[in-house]
């Protein structure tokens, strides 16, 4: 009889508990939005090519000038090669390995903003002791000397990573004895 009453007693919990939870969520209701920073699968500055080209080149030859390079050439093949990547990698956060330079972003509000983010990491940069970290990796492929062309891509990745961006550059910089030549200081 006891064991009878704990049973029914465990069952009637039980449905109590599913009936008074909280309700479902309506068929027609959205998922919540994380828009903290803006980016969306239709931002002009993503879709549009030519706006997204502007947004990389105009920023990326702003911090080339202000370290003594001259300003990059879009490179068309560079930027299908590294669509072609994009589209095998699966939005996977790693770098191609391909012949080129390279720098990776994502989650960035815009194009612009992704190239901002590479060049700031100057403010880690040694002038004094030349050469290549984990740190300063995409600052000194961004503004390298040698360097003369650039091609991006980008792809949507959804709301956690949003856009994943590509950029290939032709001469690769970071090379290994040549930092001195190629990374200038800012100028004043």
């Amino acid at each position: 009889m006891k064991s009878s009453f704990l049973f029914l007693s465990l069952v009637l919990i039980t449905i109590s508990q599913l009936v008074f939870a909280a309700p479902a969520p309506a068929d027609n209701a959205e998922e919540p939005q994380d828009n903290s920073n803006g980016a969306s699968p239709t931002d002009r500055a993503w879709v549009n090519e030519g706006a997204f080209e502007s947004g990389i080149l105009g920023v990326t030859n702003q911090y080339r000038a202000q370290h003594g390079a001259r300003p990059l050439q879009w490179n068309s093949s560079l930027a299908w090669w590294a669509y072609g990547y994009l589209d095998r990698n699966k939005c996977a956060w790693k770098h191609s390995q391909g012949p080129w330079g390279e720098n990776i972003a994502c989650g960035y509000v815009t194009p612009a903003h992704s190239v901002k983010i590479w060049g700031d990491e100057r403010r880690a940069y040694d002038y004094r002791h030349p050469g290549f970290t984990h740190e300063t990796g995409h600052f000194t492929q961004l503004v390298w000397k040698g360097t003369t062309d650039v091609g991006c891509a980008r792809e949507w990745c959804g709301r956690y990573m949003r856009w994943f961006v590509a950029c290939e550059y032709w001469p690769p910089g970071n090379v290994q004895g040549q930092f001195a030549q190629n990374v200038s200081p800012q100028r004043r």
